[in-house]
């Protein structure tokens, strides 16, 4: 059960990171922390009403990444051993 709501959190599938994919009934508003994926890389995010607020990724290798979450893409770099944090879904574009 555990995996099956971290998997509708948040997934990875190739080179794609979709945070926030599926919300569980009655969590509205909540956050995940240190969640890890596919590549090395882990993965901080919350989200209000429903809506991501913040996601904070941690890579540890080299290495591009889309981020897609509401319709939108984002392709983004990570250095190693790098940190990228966003605010809000109008950073994604």
């Amino acid at each position: 059960m555990t995996e099956a709501v971290l998997e509708a959190l948040a997934s990875r599938r190739g080179d794609v990171v979709e945070p926030l994919r599926i919300i569980p009934e009655g969590m509205e508003t909540g956050k995940v922390t240190g969640l890890c994926l596919e590549g090395r890389l882990k993965v901080d995010f919350a989200w209000k009403c429903g809506k991501l607020t913040k996601i904070s990724l941690f890579s540890g290798k080299t290495q591009t990444i889309e981020l897609r979450y509401c319709g939108i893409r984002r392709s983004v770099t990570l250095l190693e051993n790098s940190r990228l944090e966003l605010e809000g879904v109008e950073n994604y574009e």
